[in-house]
């Protein structure tokens, strides 16, 4: 197991399928990260040196906004909507669909949805 991004991964995995279980990284953005650090997106964990891993999160935490960063700014965004008493908002304290879906026949998968 490797600490990499305050996460445990296992040793046998690649950089790539590492930075796509960060919240707010999708594949384009793990390719994109790769290529400015300098490492190959298929290299495996362990063979890549501590310091250079260290060095890629220190780029990453530096230059982009993952993680904890990410879902805060995304809970005071819904927060200042629900101040403002935006229709987004408001919608979002009822957990039904925001942007103009039906409610007569999907809401229930809204719903499920919006309650974790």
């Amino acid at each position: 197991m490797i600490k990499f991004f305050d996460r445990q991964f296992e040793s046998k995995l690649n950089v790539c399928s590492c930075l796509l279980k960060l919240f707010g990284v999708n594949l384009s953005t793990a390719y994109r990260l790769c290529s400015y650090v300098g490492v190959s997106p298929l290299a495996i964990l362990k063979v890549i040196p501590i310091f250079k891993l260290r060095e890629f999160e220190a780029f990453v935490f530096s230059n982009f906004t993952v993680e904890r960063q990410l879902k805060s700014e995304y809970r005071s965004d819904i927060e200042t909507k629900v101040k403002n008493g935006l229709y987004v908002g408001l919608r979002l304290l009822q957990s039904l669909p925001v942007r103009g879906q039906r409610t007569r026949s999907n809401a229930r998968t809204a719903k499920m949805l919006r309650r974790v």
